[in-house]
């Protein structure tokens, strides 16, 4: 997968976000596990990220590998919030690809569509 295609994936992953677009993109870099992804790792980590925010409570955490690279990862809720009237989540990620492992936190928060988007 080319660096632009990644760039767009971890866009949308993370899209309308001021967090993203004031953030450091060194995570990008080829010693990031993300920069080695395929189309089909996004594609488990986005779900795995939608699915540990509705379904998991804080503190509980959850898997995700792709068996045909053995790239991997964990998706954690810390903490959930209310702010003004919207349910916001502090989620830790951990990826690996590789011998490559990255942990980041963003601040989740639900859009009236139901998709969490990253917030600041």
């Amino acid at each position: 997968m080319n660096l632009t295609r990644k760039l767009i994936i971890t866009f949308i992953l993370f899209s309308t976000s001021q967090v993203f677009a004031a953030a450091n993109l060194r995570f990008l870099n080829e010693s990031a596990p993300v920069f080695h992804f395929t189309d089909v790792d996004f594609d488990i980590l986005v779900k795995t990220v939608q699915k540990a925010l509705n379904e998991k409570k804080d503190g509980e955490k959850l898997a995700w590998e792709n068996k045909e690279t053995g790239h991997a990862g964990l998706v954690n809720p810390l903490n959930t919030t209310i702010e003004k009237g919207v349910s916001c989540r502090m989620l830790r990620l951990i990826n690996r690809a590789g011998k490559r492992i990255s942990q980041t936190q963003y601040k989740f928060c639900k859009q009236p569509d139901g998709i969490w988007k990253v917030s600041n």
